[in-house]
């Protein structure tokens, strides 16, 4: 199942969602599925070996320096083009939406 990856404010009202920013990438649009992530890494990825596919995880604004970091080493080490693009999609999501206070990385998963 694709987990949706959306930035909300502290009211849980939509700011952006991936698909806002596909457009601006290459390639066909991007889903993220639990396959994707580097579950059980956390000593190479704190925050993203933490995400819950099946639940959902939510990153607040102070961790965006860090998640950043983590998408930035993901894209460079994975051989899977869908991560690259997905990971630069994030990138770009977190980059353009998440430079107020009270803004939250959500990633809801099924």
């Amino acid at each position: 199942m694709p987990i949706a990856i959306r930035v909300r404010d502290e009211r849980f009202r939509d700011i952006a969602q991936l698909q806002d920013v596909e457009d601006t990438l290459p390639g066909e649009p991007r889903v993220l599925l639990e396959s994707h992530l580097p579950l059980g890494r956390a000593d190479r990825y704190p925050l993203l070996a933490h995400i819950d596919p099946v639940g959902d995880t939510c990153f607040n604004r102070g961790q965006t320096v860090v998640l950043m970091s983590e998408l930035r080493r993901w894209a460079d080490e994975t051989g899977n083009a869908d991560v690259r693009a997905i990971c630069g999609a994030l990138t770009v999501l977190v980059a353009t939406h998440m430079r107020r206070p009270h803004t939250y990385l959500w990633l809801l998963g099924d």
